[in-house]
């Protein structure tokens, strides 16, 4: 049937549908066309589009003969390719990185497949003509800049951009195709690890998946061309992350990257990225400072904003319910209220200051506190004088 690829071949479906959805009614997955190539129709002397694919040798160069190549011919080695590269699109422009992220847009090849590109943080082009990320023109109804989607591309692609693998990375993009050696891999990856496969201990091992729930074993899936069974030993594949960004799910299925990938994603934001960050506010401190009172006062103490260090020299606001009459600013992350009276109760929160500003937001209030009787601080010199020993 048009464009659905079956396991049960009394399937008699027709429907169109989309790339990822599944027909419950009679087990056929819908797949790019890069699967519903004719192993029959290769080399036959006519262009066939769903050979047309690297896996295929290109239909066997037929799309880059006679007058199929002035249309078709998709082959990265033929004069006659009808295509540039995406580093060479790019440099087209001739629009450095240097100091901030260049988005292209433009029409890919095959449109059914590749939904955009980007560049890794490691990539020694990540500040040159060729950074960035480019996206397909074609595809925005799968939500590279569709506000009726969650903009799932475009997510995908700043992922990858700050370092992030696909989840399938330590099953289905090891260099070996047989299914002995991609199970015999060192880096095949049986279960989550941060040193094999995506490197991220909180996503499950999954091979290439387009449902939107864990994927079939080889015996009820569809296989890859040239791609042998990634099962191994499994017999199920369990609590696969298919809801994650970073997987090949469209965007109606993903909506979510876990703590270890935001965590991996801030810290090439931190390493690699200073060029691109744009002066701002320090953030928040994160915990609600820590308050005890005394004879000389109230101390508060707090833990340094995360922007510390980062964001150069910060100062910190104290603020008091009820307030003071002038706003305490101190370099330290400690404070003593002297201004209190004995019975009263109070609350204090900090903001970190740096050269643009004030934090938005400030810490968590800190628990209430019942003020004691201060002790004044003597503010009269007072002069002792010791008389010298007589000498007689």
């Amino acid at each position: 049937p048009a464009n659905i690829f079956c396991t049960d071949s009394n399937c008699t479906e027709t429907n169109t549908c989309q790339p990822g959805s599944y027909s419950t009614t009679c087990h056929c997955l819908c797949v790019p066309a890069v699967f519903q190539c004719d192993p029959a129709t290769i080399g036959d002397g006519n262009c066939n589009a769903a050979c047309n694919f690297d896996v295929y040798n290109w239909d066997e160069g037929d799309c880059c003969r006679g007058g199929f190549a002035s249309t078709q011919c998709k082959d990265p080695s033929n004069k006659h390719r009808i295509w540039r590269s995406l580093v060479e699109y790019m440099q087209t422009f001739n629009v450095s990185s240097t100091d901030h992220l260049n988005i292209y847009v433009a029409s890919l090849t095959p449109a059914s497949l590749l939904r955009g590109s980007a560049v890794f943080p490691w990539d020694p082009t990540i500040f040159t003509t060729a950074g960035g990320m480019i996206f397909n023109a074609a595809l925005s109804a799968w939500g590279v800049f569709n506000a009726g989607n969650n903009g799932g591309t475009a997510i995908h692609q700043t992922g990858h951009l700050f370092g992030l693998y696909h989840t399938f990375h330590g099953v289905s993009e090891l260099p070996e195709t047989t299914a002995a050696g991609i199970c015999e891999d060192p880096c095949y990856e049986a279960e989550a690890s941060l040193t094999t496969g995506d490197l991220i201990g909180d996503t499950n091992p999954t091979p290439i998946n387009y449902l939107c729930s864990d994927p079939l074993t080889c015996d009820n899936r569809y296989s890859i061309p040239g791609l042998g069974c990634q099962d191994c030993s499994r017999d199920s594949w369990t609590q696969t992350p298919f809801h994650n960004f970073m997987g090949a799910q469209d965007d109606t299925c993903i909506n979510q990257f876990t703590t270890q990938q935001m965590a991996r994603m801030r810290c090439y934001i931190d390493l690699v990225y200073s060029p691109w960050m744009v002066p701002d506010r320090p953030g928040p401190i994160l915990f609600a400072p820590v308050v005890d009172a005394s004879s000389i006062g109230i101390n508060v103490t707090w833990i340094p904003s995360p922007d510390a260090g980062s964001m150069g020299p910060l100062t910190y606001n104290i603020y008091r319910i009820p307030a003071l009459s002038n706003v305490p600013q101190v370099a330290t992350t400690s404070y003593v209220d002297r201004d209190v009276q004995s019975g009263r109760t109070y609350t204090y929160l900090v903001k970190a200051v740096n050269s643009i500003g004030e934090s938005l937001y400030p810490s968590p209030p800190s628990k209430a506190i019942t003020g004691v009787q201060v002790t004044p601080l003597s503010t009269t010199p007072t002069t002792t004088f010791t008389r010298p020993p007589s000498s007689g």
